[in-house]
């Protein structure tokens, strides 16, 4: 009884998380990082990475939120990265950044919020 008590109280938590899109910009899209030399040639592969404003909206509500990606960041790490501005349905807005691989993250500008760091994962993406 108790962990089902605990799996239902998680589940919802992350449910409340999502965050609904009241406007989203895409800066660039299909950008490699450029963090290591391009010896496979990535490059030329995220410049497919283009995700639309749909995809990102959809994206945001479903994606799991937490302080801090360390974990995320060593398993779902893609070089191929989409950038951007959001507003969220709350007020709160930000610059985000996203991995082809459904890793993100925002960094707040709103006033309550400002600098403030938040990682996004959501892995079942249409892109």
């Amino acid at each position: 009884m108790k962990i089902t008590l605990i799996f239902v109280l998680l589940s919802s938590s992350l449910v409340i998380q999502a965050r609904q899109v009241e406007h989203i910009e895409v800066i660039e899209s299909g950008h490699y990082d450029g963090l290591a030399e391009d010896k496979d040639g990535y490059a030329k592969w995220c410049q497919l990475f283009n995700p639309t404003t749909e995809q990102l909206i959809n994206y945001f509500s479903k994606a799991e939120e937490a302080d801090y990606s360390g974990e995320w960041l060593h398993e779902y790490y893609t070089p191929c990265i989409a950038s951007g501005t959001v507003t969220f349905k709350d007020g709160s807005y930000g610059t985000w950044g996203l991995h082809s691989s459904g890793l993100g993250g925002v960094t707040f500008k709103d006033k309550e919020n400002y600098g403030k760091e938040r990682s996004f994962l959501y892995t079942d993406n249409k892109w």
